[in-house]
């Protein structure tokens, strides 16, 4: 695994074991395919992967059911 750049900074991660729950079922679902991981907890350790996956699962649309058509 590449080591992460030195002039970025390790931003702090403050989310709730829901958005963990979140988090793993989105990297289980649509990224452990292609990520060479391919292990949840060891894509983890990365953290630009985690920060990615992070923002991903925070802006995921809610709302998922489709209106009826009038």
């Amino acid at each position: 695994m590449r080591t992460p750049p030195t002039n970025q900074p390790d931003l702090p991660m403050d989310h709730t074991p829901a958005m963990e729950v979140e988090m793993r079922a989105h990297y289980e679902s649509r990224w452990a395919r292609w990520h060479r991981a391919h292990n949840f907890d060891l894509a983890m350790q990365d953290p630009i992967t985690r920060q990615l996956l992070l923002l991903t699962v925070q802006h995921l649309p809610r709302n998922t059911t489709r209106r009826k058509k009038k």
